[in-house]
């Protein structure tokens, strides 16, 4: 079944607007650009087209500790090229993302605790609490 071609719209009238709160990441997905255009007959659907291309691309991240590590993203449907689609394949985008998670917890937790929030005020008393967190930290580690 051929694609249908509206003759009476122009190319700028096919294509969407990008709406103002997206973000669009273009990247070359291949590491050579072809010598010459290559044309592929047959593919009806972009499942297809994702089989027959399986675009792939090399990224350097960096981890909370700020160590580079490189990565390997590829692209099997529309899916993966979004946020979550990209975390889903990096084991430290997932890690990054859990990390965030654990400071937004703590950090609401700290929003609504008036005490706490007093303590972190009086430098005295934050020096204090952070003693007695590292104390803690040192008990569970010696209790591994």
């Amino acid at each position: 079944m051929e694609p249908e071609i509206h003759k009476s719209k122009t190319a700028a009238e096919t294509i969407n607007e990008m709406p103002a709160n997206r973000t669009l990441f273009v990247g070359k997905f291949t590491h050579e650009s072809p010598v010459r255009p290559e044309i592929v007959h047959g593919l009806r659907t972009i499942q297809e087209v994702f089989a027959h291309y399986r675009p792939k691309v090399e990224v350097r991240l960096q981890t909370h500790s700020g160590m580079g590590k490189s990565e390997v993203l590829k692209f099997n449907a529309i899916e993966d090229f979004d946020i979550e689609g990209v975390i889903r394949q990096s084991k430290t985008l997932r890690q990054l993302k859990i990390r965030r998670g654990e400071y937004m917890k703590l950090a609401h937790l700290i929003g609504a605790n008036e005490k706490l929030r007093g303590v972190l005020k009086n430098s005295e008393a934050k020096q204090g609490l952070l003693q007695c967190i590292k104390t803690a930290i040192k008990e569970l580690q010696n209790n591994q």
